[in-house]
């Protein structure tokens, strides 16, 4: 289903300290007017000044942040997702849009659209969709985008993200309620980001072409899975691992999966004794 709710935009400027008060009054107004109890938050500018509202206010409901702006990735932080508001849900909206407009925001492939739902997902947030497709041989006052007016969805996009969906839904382990974003600079050496439930499972997402030392937590044991999220299959990296992993682009194409940088790993547990599996 479609989630419904009351976005504050940012069309009076950006929710900074000094217009709190304003906003508050705003989304004190709408809750009372509203006849219905939907959702609420504001939709974060994306200024290189601008200041998140406090969204630990009781009229907010999740946590907005728009862009794909390098400021707005370094504020998707561990401390911002669990616990800087109250641990309320992040949504990381308007990423970009899968499309042919002539502006970076709105010209994205397929496969980068889908794959900043699985960057989102290894940061614990939830990821906004957009489609911005131009038809040929319509002049431009009879375009109808998706974006903007609904309609039909033309992308190579919607696919993945349904594939992504079963996906979560189909692992126990998977869940942004109870499971940590973990991101620490260089960690993995190289540039990655993972969400983690420890002796349990693990997603990362490695945007890296260098050779990643994963380092698993704690002395469980792990099996290994890549994840192609463009051809929606999986394969097996190792059944058994402990301690350091060492994982890259070229192990991925020996199991003739997209060996595309950025990809995912997903790690679960695996027997104790599962040394003696190999």
């Amino acid at each position: 289903g479609r989630l419904l709710c009351n976005k504050m935009g940012p069309a009076f400027g950006p929710p900074t300290a000094a217009a709190s008060p304003i906003w508050d009054r705003l989304f004190q107004t709408l809750r009372a007017e509203d006849p219905y109890p939907r959702e609420t938050s504001v939709h974060n500018w994306d200024g290189p000044t601008s200041l998140l509202y406090n969204h630990s206010r009781p009229w907010v409901d999740h946590i907005s942040l728009q862009g794909n702006d390098p400021r707005v990735r370094e504020r998707l932080t561990p401390r911002l997702v669990r616990g800087l508001y109250g641990r309320k849900p992040v949504i990381w909206d308007e990423v970009g849009y899968e499309g042919n407009l002539p502006h970076p925001w709105g010209s994205l492939t397929g496969q980068q659209m889908t794959d900043r739902f699985w960057h989102g997902l290894s940061l614990g947030v939830y990821v906004g969709h957009g489609e911005t497709i131009l038809q040929a041989g319509h002049p431009d006052d009879e375009q109808v985008l998706w974006w903007s007016k609904g309609g039909t969805l033309r992308g190579e996009s919607p696919a993945r993200i349904l594939w992504l969906q079963q996906y979560v839904a189909g692992s126990r382990h998977l869940s942004l309620k109870r499971m940590q974003p973990w991101r620490s600079s260089g960690a993995f050496g190289c540039d990655s980001s993972a969400l983690l439930s420890a002796g349990a499972f693990m997603l990362v997402h490695v945007r890296s072409n260098r050779s990643c030392a994963l380092q698993l937590p704690g002395a469980s044991a792990y099996r290994a899975d890549a994840i192609d999220y463009w051809n929606m299959r999986r394969g097996s990296l190792t059944q058994c691992a402990r301690g350091m992993m060492h994982i890259e682009p070229a192990a991925l194409k020996a199991l003739n999966l997209s060996a595309t940088v950025p990809y995912v790993v997903e790690l679960s547990s695996a027997p104790d004794d599962c040394a003696t599996q190999v």
